[in-house]
């Protein structure tokens, strides 16, 4: 847990926070993410690198040892 001085200066400064755009699109964004309307895919990827994207499991498989 936190100390009650950094508590306290969260508590002070959330409402400026909380004002800024930056924060508010923030928070939609993360909205639309829990109502599932950020699971879509797009072609990006695969245009851009001329070839499909690696699997999670290829990635692991080649990099293993970086996080060793």
């Amino acid at each position: 847990m936190k100390n009650n001085a950094y508590m306290q200066n969260f508590l002070m400064l959330a409402p400026a926070i909380a004002a800024t755009d930056s924060f508010t699109a923030a928070a939609k964004a993360l909205g639309l993410f829990a109502e599932g309307d950020a699971d879509y895919l797009t072609d990006d990827l695969p245009t851009i690198l001329g070839r499909p994207g690696r699997t999670f499991q290829q990635f692991v498989t080649e990099f293993a040892t970086a996080f060793a």
